[in-house]
């Protein structure tokens, strides 16, 4: 089709130079012996009209182009200016070559002062050290670095940051990634102090006793160890009664402990849970050793107990702290990538074949100009769709996406999105199938309900060979309206399946044409789908297609 549009451009403009030619010469009457002379200068002068008007057309293509990369470079710059993370790119010496507004903002200074200035001159004394071994790491060996240093503003310290940086081969300078972790800081130094009281306290107090009377077969408790199991001062339990205090769940293992410590003399020292006589559970921990007689026989056990749920609360706390530190990490790490890599090389493409498409302009290559045109306009089309996705993740992460449900027509919306996808499909002679009702009305966000559906069916597409088949499908239950993407196209593999809806997981492939994506697609739709109380599932085999379906809890029909 592109061939004949050419073919017929081409004839148009010889046309239109012969009618001018024509219209010069019907002014004079040119003679039998200067009819072969008059036929060549004819010629040149279709030929000359030719390439001028050709060379208007390339200057024009030239100009849209050009317009084209400045826009998605102003798109990328914006991005990277109002990112929530501080940004830097630094040279070897570690000055300061570009720095974003959060970046600005951790240091303290305004974003326009900062012109080759030493970023080294904003850690305290005490761990430069560190962030010198951290640059010449990232310089020498080219891998990507992290280190935990302290910011110093005007002499003063400030606040902790957690750096990553990643060489960068093409202007051979470290972009890097500052977080603020001040109040992770913050929490640990606090929980190591909690900690560290709380094993100081039980070091100093009184721990609550307990004697074990083998021969006797008589058990007694201190009153610590009574108001522990919240029993009456003095009480002391029958025989073996003690471990029935265990939670069901602990009382084989309890049993198992002191019948090796009756039997052998083996010494234990155990967490585990109990019921008190109120019936609440707690933490505690049983200390317990033999006591033999002259003889060598073990006749008693003696040991300690304390009361340690504060302490159990606490290492959970730092477990929770832990997990949500290791996502921050991830998040931050998909974010960086997306920023360094991803949305970069679209970015660089486009430059780099707009110079080529000037230089094709120049000489005269229409065939080129083509090619290399369709390039840039696939380039644009991926940082559309990359900035699409970082933008929606970014306002969901930081909580500027707000949560806005609405009566809306969902058969229109899915009608909405096959048709803005309809070209991309076309492309590949991909057929789009609806199964919906004639109407219904959902209670839902329209902009995040949209971005699932856009996701779903764009992935269907890229996964999807062409000639193939996409069905979109929406059924009405009592209380939830149940939505399906299915396709015949190249499916999932088992162990992929686990990782595509994790920002940890790094799940990225190119479609059945090689095309890209971020692997941020199926995490938001995920995330918008739990805010309305719904869920998402996937069905695939390698090879056969995939199906993902959702749900949208308290639908309304019409």
């Amino acid at each position: 089709m592109k061939n004949d549009n050419y073919s017929l451009t081409i004839a148009l403009l010889r046309q239109r130079a012969e009618e001018l030619i024509n219209r010069d010469n019907s002014l004079k009457r040119p003679s039998l012996a200067d009819m072969s002379s008059e036929k060549l200068s004819h010629e040149l002068k279709v030929y000359d009209i030719e390439l001028q008007m050709q060379n208007a057309e390339l200057q024009l293509a030239k100009e849209v182009a050009e317009s084209t990369a400045e826009k998605y470079e102003q798109l990328y710059q914006k991005a990277y200016t109002l990112s929530s993370t501080g940004y830097f790119t630094i040279d070897s010496n570690a000055k300061i070559l570009k720095i974003n507004v959060s970046g600005a903002r951790l240091l303290e200074k305004e974003h326009s002062i900062f012109g080759y200035c030493d970023l080294r001159l904003f850690v305290i004394p005490e761990n430069l050290a560190i962030f010198n071994d951290f640059l010449f790491k990232i310089f020498t060996t080219k891998q990507k670095q992290s280190c935990e240093v302290r910011l110093s503003i005007d002499g003063i310290p400030s606040s902790f940051v957690y750096l990553e940086g990643i060489f960068s081969e093409m202007e051979s300078t470290c972009d890097i990634t500052a977080i603020d972790i001040s109040n992770r800081i913050a929490t640990e130094k606090q929980l190591r102090y909690n900690y560290t009281l709380l094993r100081f306290a039980g070091e100093m107090a009184r721990f609550g006793g307990w004697s074990r009377d083998i021969v006797k077969k008589k058990i007694k408790w201190s009153d610590e160890v009574a108001a522990i199991h919240e029993m009456p001062a003095g009480y002391s339990p029958t025989y073996n009664e003690e471990i029935e205090f265990c939670v069901p769940e602990y009382r084989d293992r309890m049993t198992y402990l002191i019948t090796d410590c009756v039997d052998f003399g083996i010494s234990f020292d155990e967490e585990f849970e109990i019921l008190t006589s109120k019936g609440k559970r707690i933490w505690v921990r049983a200390i317990g050793e033999a006591e033999r007689n002259e003889n060598g026989k073990i006749i008693k056990m003696h040991g300690a107990f304390q009361n340690i749920s504060e302490y159990k609360l606490v290492e959970k706390k730092l477990k929770e702290t832990k997990a949500s530190l290791h996502e921050l990490i991830a998040t931050k790490d998909k974010f960086f990538s997306i920023i360094a890599h991803d949305l970069r090389s679209p970015f660089v493409a486009i430059l780099g074949y707009s110079e080529i498409l000037e230089n094709q302009i120049q000489e005269n290559d229409l065939h080129g100009i083509e090619k290399f045109s369709q390039i840039i306009y696939k380039s644009s089309v991926i940082a559309m769709d990359l900035l699409s996705d970082l933008m929606e993740w970014s306002y969901s992460q930081t909580g500027k996406m707000k949560f806005t449900p609405e009566d809306i027509d969902f058969v229109d919306l899915i009608s909405g999105i096959t048709s803005q996808l309809n070209y991309s499909a076309l492309q590949k002679s991909i057929t789009f199938h609806t199964e919906t009702p004639n109407n219904i009305i959902v209670s839902a966000d329209k902009g995040m309900v949209s971005s699932i559906l856009r996701n779903l069916i764009s992935n269907a597409v890229k996964f999807t060979k062409p000639g193939g088949e996409i069905t979109i499908s929406a059924a009405q239950k009592p209380s939830e309206l149940i939505v399906s993407v299915t396709d015949n196209g190249v499916g999932i593999k088992p162990e992929a399946i686990k990782k595509l809806f994790r920002i940890d997981g790094n799940y990225s492939t190119k479609g059945t044409e090689n095309e890209k994506g971020t692997g941020l697609g199926l995490i938001l739709c995920k995330n918008f789908i739990e805010k309305h109380g719904g869920e998402i599932r996937v069905e695939s085999e390698s090879g056969k297609g995939s199906k993902f379906w959702f749900t949208i809890p308290t639908i309304m029909p019409i």
